[in-house]
């Protein structure tokens, strides 16, 4: 970061009415934590050119990081009267607004955007997340099979649409059947293997499902929620202690690990050691901990 800064001051003195390396800096100064000096180089961006996209966008997706939503629907909006015609602006305030609750805005901004581009994967993905959050699982199949009718290797769509024919259709052979194309797509894609072994789980192919989690550590040792996958998988099969040791170590990588401590707790529990139990969930009792972690848009 250091180096790159250093290379566009320098372009910059050659080009001080510059906006994209005005907007370079803005962005480099946020990786390196310096938040004020960030918006002060996106500001200096706008100064020379107040038509700019890109610039509010990068400057709204800062400022909605640093939790300043209006602020940020404020570079939005006045983003779109310079160009109503950029989907990805459409696209990162759509985000925006799903992220802090305001599903149905987030819908509108999707929709707006896909009217200025009604083949964009990533805008369908997105009104496709949203009609998985309203429990529409007819309508989220529709705009994710949109998105592959453009992208048919995308990954992340098909992990997306496993999600859904898991959990909301409840149709646990059609994500068996996007686990498997997603994973030859990303064989190493922790979230997909990670999921694809709850289903085995579920479906009580626990050898499948051990067999997945291990993949996924394997890909990433360091990756918690994988353990937890596997330690829990290990519980099934009344593996108690090497779960137990599964479970030190998630806790060990994150001690605020929740999903840990309740998911060892309630093996516990099973187990009939109530007072471990209790010791264990009582760490996540009061906790607003989201045991259904889902992905980005």
């Amino acid at each position: 970061v250091e180096d790159s800064l250093a290379i566009i001051k320098e372009a910059l003195a050659h080009d001080p009415e510059n906006s994209y390396l005005w907007l370079t800096c803005g962005v480099l100064e946020q990786e390196r934590g310096n938040k004020n000096q960030a918006r002060e180089m996106f500001r200096k961006g706008l100064e020379y050119d107040r038509t700019q996209v890109a610039v509010y966008v990068s400057w709204a997706r800062f400022e909605s990081m640093e939790g300043n939503y209006d602020l940020a629907r404020k570079l939005y909006m006045e983003g779109t009267k310079h160009d109503p015609m950029c989907e990805r602006l459409y696209h990162s305030w759509a985000i925006m607004e799903a992220r802090v609750g305001n599903a149905q805005r987030a819908e509108e901004l999707f929709k707006q955007g896909l009217e200025v581009d009604p083949k964009n994967t990533y805008l369908w993905h997105g009104l496709g997340r949203i009609a998985v959050e309203q429990n529409k699982p007819e309508k989220a199949r529709y705009c994710f099979e949109k998105a592959l009718n453009e992208n048919p290797d995308n990954a992340v769509v098909l992990y997306s649409l496993a999600y859904m024919e898991l959990y909301r259709a409840k149709d646990y052979e059609a994500a068996r059947r996007l686990f498997e194309r997603a994973l030859e797509i990303d064989p190493t894609s922790n979230k997909i293997l990670v999921l694809y072994s709850k289903l085995e789980m579920h479906e009580k192919n626990f050898a499948e499902a051990a067999a997945l989690a291990e993949q996924a550590i394997d890909a990433s040792p360091t990756d918690s929620t994988a353990i937890v996958q596997l330690a829990v998988v290990e519980s099934f099969r009344e593996n108690h202690s090497y779960a137990r040791e599964l479970f030190k170590r998630a806790i060990d990588l994150q001690p605020r690990n929740m999903d840990a401590y309740y998911r060892w707790g309630t093996m516990e529990w099973r187990a009939g050691n109530r007072e471990l139990a209790n010791k264990l969930l009582q760490k996540c009792r009061t906790s607003t901990y989201n045991y259904e972690q889902y992905i980005d848009f």
